[in-house]
């Protein structure tokens, strides 16, 4: 949530592990317990519900890219329509490097929207983060570099895990 724009996103879990779930940071814990959060993978049966009228569908292909490190433009997935050389829906961990840090939601494949769903970034930093749901309009579409977090009155993230 940031100020009155919303967004609920439902998928098929990505992991059996709910500890991967949360806000990747750089200590082991906030992972599996040995490694930090590293997760860039296609999850199936995306869902949304937004106040933003074109982010409202379900059983979408998406993708997840969550983790504490730096990250490179580089399409890793493959994923279509997906830029080499801007951060987008398509990037690239470049873990162990830097803390700037990733907790992106995407959808692609079908009709209708392509993008982002919510993005939070430069979360371990120590800076003003990134923040944003739906594509930024210019530059990044992934609000990478946006540094854009202080605008924002109200601010809130909740993750919910099934069993």
């Amino acid at each position: 949530e940031l100020n009155d724009y919303w967004v609920w996103v439902s998928m098929d879990k990505p992991t059996s592990d709910a500890r991967q779930l949360g806000v990747p940071c750089l200590n082991p814990a906030c992972g599996n317990g040995a490694f930090p959060t590293l997760m860039q993978k296609v999850v199936t049966n995306v869902n949304v519900a937004s106040s933003i009228g074109m982010l409202n569908f379900s059983g979408r292909t998406g993708n997840i890219e969550f983790w504490p490190y730096n990250y490179l433009t580089n399409n890793a997935l493959g994923i279509l329509d997906a830029s080499s050389t801007t951060y987008d829906f398509g990037d690239q961990c470049d873990s162990p490097n830097g803390s700037y840090g990733s907790m992106q939601v995407h959808v692609h494949g079908g009709s209708g929207y392509t993008g982002t769903i919510f993005a939070f970034n430069f979360f371990n930093g120590g800076g003003v983060a990134d923040l944003g749901i739906s594509n930024k309009s210019s530059g990044n579409p992934d609000w990478t570099l946006s540094f854009n977090a202080n605008v924002w009155n109200n601010r809130k993230l909740r993750v919910y895990v099934a069993h």
